[in-house]
């Protein structure tokens, strides 16, 4: 009766241990799938990394360009703004001295009689004061334009280098929250 039962034994005992090997085999497999699963996640994580570094150096080039174009911008609008001063200046004393010739006009008007040959001395003046205004006025005027010009020149640079610099710290915390996730791993 024994001899009967070992062959059966070492049966049952193969089986058994060939169903465990294959149990062993399958969490095996499973773990080296997920390995590679975590592997691939990290290689992907780590080109989105490099990829996102290589898009804030470039911003940080464009950055510094858009920073040094602003200086540029705003160096010019400066100037044009000084000049404009500048321009309003010089005009104003000519501006004074009109409003005090019409003023003058006016009385010498009222003695028309006895200042005839003063009110057109005076009235040949004006006349000579005026169209110098009117070309000053004409200059100015172009001076303003480019002063206008300039200032809208320096805030559109100055919103350019506001948008790349929030797009650079956004893709710096996108840079550190994948950092964080190719660490869990």
């Amino acid at each position: 009766l024994y001899a009967i039962e070992t062959p059966q034994g070492e049966l049952d005992e193969a089986i058994a241990e060939e169903a465990k090997l294959q149990a062993m085999l399958l969490k095996a497999k499973e773990k080296k799938r997920k390995a590679q699963e975590r592997l691939e996640r990290q290689n992907q994580l780590r080109k989105e990394i490099e990829d996102l570094q290589k898009e804030v150096e470039s911003d940080k080039k464009l950055l510094k360009d858009a920073e040094n174009s602003l200086k540029k911008a705003e160096k010019e609008y400066e100037e044009a703004k000084s000049s404009w001063d500048s321009e309003t200046a010089r005009l104003k004393p000519l501006n004074e001295s009109i409003e005090r010739k019409k003023a003058k006009q006016t009385e010498l008007e009222k003695l028309i009689s006895d200042k005839t040959k003063e009110l057109k001395k005076l009235e040949n003046e004006l006349a000579f004061e005026q169209k110098k205004r009117n070309k000053m006025k004409a200059k100015s005027a172009g001076v303003e334009k480019r002063s206008l010009s300039k200032k809208e020149d320096f805030e559109k640079e100055k919103e350019r280098v506001y948008e790349l610099k929030n797009a650079i710290k956004q893709r710096e915390s996108t840079i550190q929250k994948k950092d964080k996730q190719l660490q869990a791993l």
